[in-house]
C-alpha cells in the first residue's frame, strides 16, 4: 500500500534501521539517528538483489522520490545498472583526483561535532562525546569513512574494549550516529559500522560494596593522594555523580554553611542541588591544595580531573583487598543503600542523590518544592559518621544486594 506524507511525518525513529515500502520497489529508510532517504529495490542483469539510493528525504519530497524512482527503473529497463556505475564512477574519481580534506573521517568527524554535537547537547555530554570522537579521528586519521570496513571497526574496537569494554561500546555507538549524520549529509551512501554489536551486552547494575571493600577503597584513596584520592573520598562522602563531583569549583561551596550548591547547568536532571557538608567532607576539602587562578577543587594543570579509567586503574593497584567487576557509580549506589540501612526515609535518600525517580509523583511532584536540605544534613552527618566506624573497623560488615 503506497505512503503517504501525512504517515511519513509521523514515523519516529527507533533503535534500529526501519525500512518501510511505498507499495512497490520504493522504500523510506529511517536511521535510529532520524535520518532518512528514498530507496529503490531491483536485481540485475546476473539476478541479485540491489539498493540504490536516490537521496535525502530531507531534499527529496514523497512526490519526487517516486519520479526519481520512476527514472531510475526507466534506466534498468534500457540495460544499465545504477547501483553498479555509480559505484564505478565513484572509483574512478577516487583514482582521478588526490585525497581531498572532504573525504576523510577527521574532517567528517570534525563537521560532526561542529554542526550536530555542540549545538544540540549539553556540555558535559558534548565533552563526553569529543573524547569517543577524538579516539576515532585517531585509530582512523587520514582515511575516507566509505573505505572504512567493518573489519576494521572490529578490530578498532577489540583494542579499546582489552581495556575498557563499556567505553568500546561507546565508541561503536557514537561512530555509527557519526556514520549515520554523514549519510544524512550526503558525505557516504552506506554506514561502514551498520550491523556490528557491541562486544560487550549492556545491563542493569546492581553492585553494592561491602563494608569490608568500602575500606578497601577509602585506604586505596589515602595511599592515592591528590587529586584523585581526594576525588574518590569527596564521591565516598557525599554519593553525587561521578562527572559532578570531578567539576566541583570553590565557587559553588559555601564552606561557612556548609554546603556546596551545585548549578542547574551541571546537574544530570537540570535542577539546582544543595549538598550538605558533614564536618568529615569540610575537613577533606579544607586539605585540598588550592592553587592561585583555579576554580576546580579537583584539577591537573587548571583543568578538572577527568581521567577516571586511570583513576581507577591507580585505585585498583592500590587495593589491599579484591574488588570484583567494581566501578565508580557502584559508590554512589553504595552510599544510597547505606543510608536505606540507616533508616534514612526514600525521598530523602531521593533528595540526596538529587534524583528523580518517582517517589514523590503526581500533583505532590508538581508543587512540592521543599529541598528537605534539613533531613539531607542529618542523613549525610549520619552517613558521615557511619563512614568512620567502616574505615576504622567499628562498624558490622554488612553486604547489601539489590537483586
Amino acid at each position: 500500500m503506497p505512503l503517504t506524507v501525512k504517515q511519513i511525518e509521523a514515523l519516529k525513529p527507533g533503535p534500529k534501521r526501519q525500512e518501510f515500502a511505498d507499495g512497490g520497489s520504493l522504500w523510506y529508510v529511517l536511521e535510529p539517528s532520524g535520518a532518512a532517504s528514498y530507496v529503490v529495490r531491483y536485481r540485475n542483469a546476473e539476478g541479485r538483489l540491489l539498493k540504490f539510493r536516490l537521496g535525502p528525504a530531507s531534499r527529496l519530497s514523497l512526490k519526487q522520490a517516486r519520479a526519481a524512482a520512476t527514472r531510475v527503473f526507466a534506466e534498468i529497463g534500457k540495460g544499465h545498472d545504477p547501483q553498479t556505475e555509480r559505484v564505478a564512477a565513484r572509483k574512478t574519481r577516487h583514482e582521478a583526483k588526490p585525497l581531498i580534506a572532504s573525504d576523510v573521517i577527521d574532517t567528517i568527524a570534525k563537521r560532526f561535532l561542529a554542526e550536530h554535537v555542540r549545538p544540540n547537547l549539553r556540555p558535559r555530554t558534548i565533552l563526553e562525546v569529543e573524547r569517543h570522537i577524538k579516539r576515532i579521528i585517531k585509530a582512523f586519521a587520514g582515511r575516507r569513512l566509505s573505505e572504512i570496513s567493518r573489519a576494521d571497526i572490529r578490530v578498532f574496537l577489540q583494542g579499546v574494549g582489552a581495556d575498557a569494554p563499556i567505553a568500546a561500546n561507546h565508541n561503536l555507538s557514537w561512530f555509527k550516529r557519526l556514520c549515520s549524520w554523514a549519510i544524512e549529509q550526503d558525505l557516504i551512501e552506506v554506514s561502514p559500522a551498520a550491523g556490528i554489536k557491541p562486544l560487550t551486552p549492556k545491563t542493569s547494575r546492581d553492585r553494592v560494596l561491602s563494608h569490608d571493600e568500602i575500606r578497601a577503597v577509602w585506604e586505596a584513596a589515602q595511599a592515592l593522594g591528590y587529586p584523585y584520592g581526594a576525588f574518590v573520598k569527596m564521591l565516598l562522602l557525599t554519593g553525587q555523580r561521578r562527572t559532578e563531583c570531578a567539576g566541583l569549583k570553590w565557587s559553588e561551596l559555601d564552606l561557612q554553611h556548609k554546603v556546596w550548591v551545585l548549578p542547574a547547568d551541571r546537574s544530570k536532571n537540570r535542577t539546582e542541588h544543595m549538598v550538605p557538608l558533614s564536618e568529615a567532607t569540610l575537613d577533606l576539602l579544607k586539605a585540598v591544595p588550592r592553587a592561585p587562578g583555579v576554580d576546580y577543587v579537583f584539577a591537573f594543570d587548571k583543568l578538572p580531573v577527568n581521567d577516571f579509567a586511570g583513576a581507577k586503574r591507580q585505585l585498583d593497584d592500590a587495593l589491599l583487598l579484591d574488588l570484583p567487576q567494581w566501578q565508580f557509580h557502584d559508590l554512589r549506589r553504595s552510599f544510597a543503600s547505606e543510608l536505606a540501612r540507616l533508616r534514612v526515609p526514600p525521598h530523602v535518600i531521593e533528595a540526596c542523590l538529587n534524583h528523580r525517580s518517582g517517589i514523590v509523583s503526581g500533583i505532590s511532584k508538581t508543587y512540592n518544592r521543599y529541598s528537605y536540605l534539613d533531613e539531607k544534613i542529618v542523613a549525610m552527618n549520619a552517613w558521615a559518621r557511619e563512614l568512620d566506624a567502616i574505615v576504622h573497623g567499628r562498624a558490622e560488615t554488612n553486604v547489601v544486594s539489590l537483586r
